[in-house]
């Protein structure tokens, strides 16, 4: 009975010892990413990762805690245009009961169809946004080690875009979010 009590306090020791020395092991990545990249690193705090934009705005990573999503990136935009929202299918079929836009079947490959939810308050936005590097990123977006489909929501509205998704704690995920953002913003015309 004690020596398998001392059995289960040692494995317990040794999963939180190797889950410190991962966690650390990627903050150390991150931090070399954002210096890399000009970027602020704030570990622990509400802002993990901010940079600027080619127009001067500010753009921002967030984890998140009351959503289904682990990180957000969002960035101001000033436009007098209403929305574009993508987002994996199965978030996607609530999305125009509430909020109005109009789903479009027919913008984009087959395969970004089969993967993701696209609508917008205007089809021609709707393809202005989905560039060549856009539809790359998301049929390559990540997923988080266990999970089977992507977490992905993209909402483009008059005055912020807006990224929510889950993705793994690692330097490599949280680089294709910036890259996202960024890129949804130069296909806007927000740079």
């Amino acid at each position: 009975m004690c020596s398998g009590g001392l059995v289960g306090l040692l494995m317990i020791g040794g999963k939180m010892y190797l889950s410190h020395t991962c966690y650390k092991r990627r903050a150390i990545e991150i931090e070399a990413l954002a210096n890399e990249q000009g970027w602020q690193y704030r570990p622990g705090f509400t802002i993990l990762l901010s940079g600027s934009l080619p127009n001067g705005e500010t753009w921002q990573i967030r984890p998140t805690f009351g959503e289904d999503y682990r990180y957000l990136w969002q960035a101001p935009v000033k436009t007098s245009e209403e929305g574009v929202w993508v987002t994996a299918h199965r978030a996607g079929m609530f999305m125009t009961l509430f909020s109005g836009p109009t789903r479009y079947k027919d913008v984009g490959p087959p395969e970004l169809q089969r993967q993701y939810f696209l609508a917008a308050t205007d089809k021609e936005l709707l393809h202005r946004v989905l560039t060549p590097d856009i539809l790359n990123l998301l049929l390559n977006w990540p997923r988080r080690r266990w999970r089977t489909e992507r977490s992905l929501k993209i909402s483009l509205g008059h005055d912020r875009l807006r990224i929510s998704t889950e993705i793994d704690d690692s330097a490599d995920h949280l680089a294709r979010l910036v890259d996202l953002g960024t890129t949804l913003i130069n296909a806007y015309g927000q740079a």
